[in-house]
């Protein structure tokens, strides 16, 4: 069986959400908790990106960064296999505590999401 190129891959981290945009389809299951297994999902990337000319990974959801910690690790792999476009959908609204705002922001960073 041939496969086509892949070239960008999608993380769906979590269908929950702070948010209740009109738009978003992520509204009507706003209650449904739990995450992508991120051990899973960065195992994908390093494979794909290891088969293929991979360009992109993006992480969304729901508001994925209510599960930074798999986030993180997501965007890491795609760093450290050089996947240039590392991308995040976010409502940005995941925590009222700004140190842990902070902290994320930092992890983000430091993960190479731009």
């Amino acid at each position: 069986m041939a496969f086509a190129e892949i070239k960008r891959a999608e993380f769906i981290v979590t269908r929950a959400c702070t948010g209740r945009c009109g738009h978003c389809s992520e509204a009507a299951v706003s209650g449904y908790g739990g995450g992508i297994d991120a051990k899973a999902a960065s195992r994908a990337v390093r494979s794909s990106a290891g088969r293929y000319a991979v360009k992109s990974v993006m992480t969304f959801g729901g508001e994925p960064l209510l599960y930074p910690d798999a986030v993180c690790e997501i965007h890491e792999a795609a760093r450290a296999c050089g996947v240039e476009a590392r991308q995040l959908i976010t409502n940005g609204f995941f925590s009222r505590d700004a140190a842990e705002i902070e902290r994320t922001a930092a992890r983000l960073c430091a993960a190479g999401v731009k």
